[in-house]
């Protein structure tokens, strides 16, 4: 017994579609749409605001007929953007333990909640025939990709990588800091209004600083409005602070600069002293907790700022792992 094209429509979610006189969609719709599901902040560019990336990280490198770039964002929870430095200095518990708050809070849980809204809104563009596309978590990515090569090479977090047998395994995947993501976040969120970039290679929330996670959809759908990017910068490099370059436990950040994106001029500095970790122990996000960027948390980050501030360098370094 057939079934008939009236029939199977109701049981199928309608999506978003443009408007049948514009050929756009509502960009307030689609904004209420990620806020009813859980998302801080959203935004819209312009496919071609990436038209000078890099090549295979265009918008329409992935999409090849892309028109929109939608931006969302979930702010971290400030406890847990704390919670190494917390722990480190009452010495209440092992490293493992408060990386293990720090990442599980702060990257895997509201990259979830971000893969989730996402797909969820490239899935309404899509199922009425709008190509769409959603980015996996940038840290869930990596670490998935990783630990599969570990898992391979027989070895067990978080001993040392056999960089030879990952070599051979996973070729593209050099070290940790040289994962590519298919297409930049942060740019995004620069592009959309919803930040500037800090001195600490960060996208800062005019709120909410660096304590942000992003994710995007791109789509052929066109929007009827595209958010403008901010022209005052949220990052305080150019009034003086050097808070992310000053307090980093392992000196990453050296040679300083500027360049230019989304019509303005952004403060830079590379990361050309080393890694974000050091034996296997990461630094637990040190410039994220004493960025004073954004109007939100300002006591909070005031006072993880001046306890870093007030230690050397040397004496910084989180313990090693037991």
């Amino acid at each position: 017994m057939s079934t008939s094209t009236e029939a199977i429509d109701e049981r199928m979610i309608r999506g978003i579609a443009p408007d049948e006189s514009t050929g756009k969609v509502s960009t307030k719709e689609v904004r209420q749409f990620l806020f009813d599901r859980g998302a801080t902040v959203a935004g819209v560019a312009p496919a071609t605001a990436f038209a000078d990336a890099p090549g295979g990280h265009r918008a329409t490198d992935i999409i090849p007929n892309a028109e929109s770039v939608i931006v969302m964002g979930v702010k971290l929870i400030s406890s847990l953007v704390d919670w190494p430095s917390l722990v480190w200095e009452q010495k209440r518990s092992t490293v493992f333990n408060a990386w293990l708050v720090y990442d599980e809070g702060c990257f895997d849980s509201p990259n979830i909640r971000l893969a989730r809204m996402a797909g969820e809104l490239a899935t309404a563009f899509e199922v009425n025939g709008y190509h769409s596309f959603f980015s996996p978590g940038s840290l869930g990515s990596t670490t998935t990709c990783l630990n599969a090569a570990r898992l391979y090479a027989q070895m067990e977090y978080p001993q040392p990588l056999d960089r030879e047998k990952l070599a051979e395994l996973a070729p593209d995947i050099e070290s940790p800091s040289r994962y590519e993501a298919p297409f930049s976040l942060r740019h995004a969120a620069v592009a959309a209004g919803l930040a500037t970039f800090g001195a600490n290679n960060l996208a800062l929330h005019p709120v909410f600083g660096p304590r942000v996670r992003w994710n995007v959809v791109i789509t052929e759908l066109q929007m009827d409005h595209y958010d403008e990017p901010l022209t005052e910068p949220v990052c305080t490099f150019d009034k003086g602070c050097r808070a992310c370059i000053e307090t980093c436990p392992y000196g990453v950040f050296q040679e300083q600069g500027r360049f230019e994106f989304a019509g303005q001029s952004h403060p830079w500095a590379a990361m050309t002293g080393g890694k974000c970790y050091y034996n296997s122990v990461p630094c637990g996000g040190t410039c994220i907790q004493v960025c004073p960027a954004g109007s939100g948390d300002k006591a909070m980050k005031k006072t993880v700022a001046k306890r870093f501030q007030q230690q050397k360098r040397s004496e910084q370094s989180p313990p090693a792992a037991s």
